[in-house]
């Protein structure tokens, strides 16, 4: 599996722990819940776009060992979305449909439909991305639930779980910054081959 395979495969995994960790108790919903104010545009040339973007920052990697890449919110939202239906065609269980990725105030805000079991619900998880001594470190700050919040000593659970399966990817690139914009993020680094 490739790397951005495996750091996308992370992220969805890391949604349904959140979601699995506050639904676990939950009766069955099919209503409300958080829901971004103005969507985030899909298509298929946006997903080819990022998936450019990627190629061209691991080409430029291997022949100066370091990158730079800028991701735009309909690039990342797009590139989930056909990852999450290709995955889904496979026979694969995704608890989130509909994503939509924003980038604000430093942080990613994840919105979708989540599903849990017959739970059904929109959602809200906001993530917050730094890079420490070369490694990705992401903190869920905020998971909204359908109508219930998570509360914070389940927060910090799902962190833990969640770092350590970042720290358990193996890379062969150090990261050197993460800077979320309004919109876009900005991800610079260096290979370690």
């Amino acid at each position: 599996m490739s790397r951005r395979r495996r750091v996308f495969f992370i992220a969805i995994a890391v949604l349904g722990l959140v979601v699995m960790a506050c639904t676990c108790s939950m009766p069955k919903l099919n209503t409300g819940g958080p829901a971004p104010k103005a969507t985030v545009p899909v298509s298929k040339e946006a997903a080819a776009q990022m998936q450019k973007k990627i190629d061209q920052a691991a080409a430029q990697a291997r022949s100066t060992g370091q990158f730079q890449v800028t991701l735009t919110e309909s690039e990342i939202t797009s590139y989930i979305d056909q990852y999450i239906k290709e995955r889904q065609a496979q026979g694969d269980q995704i608890p989130i449909t509909n994503p939509q990725i924003k980038l604000t105030q430093r942080q990613m805000w994840i919105y979708g439909t989540f599903i849990a079991g017959p739970s059904k619900f929109n959602g809200l998880v906001v993530v917050s991305p730094q890079v420490q001594n070369g490694q990705l470190k992401i903190q869920v700050v905020r998971a909204d639930l359908g109508l219930a919040p998570a509360p914070q000593p389940l927060l910090q659970q799902i962190n833990e779980q969640i770092q350590a399966s970042v720290d358990q990817a193996s890379s062969t690139i150090t990261l050197t910054g993460i800077t979320i914009r309004e919109g876009e993020v900005d991800v610079t680094g260096k290979s370690n081959q």
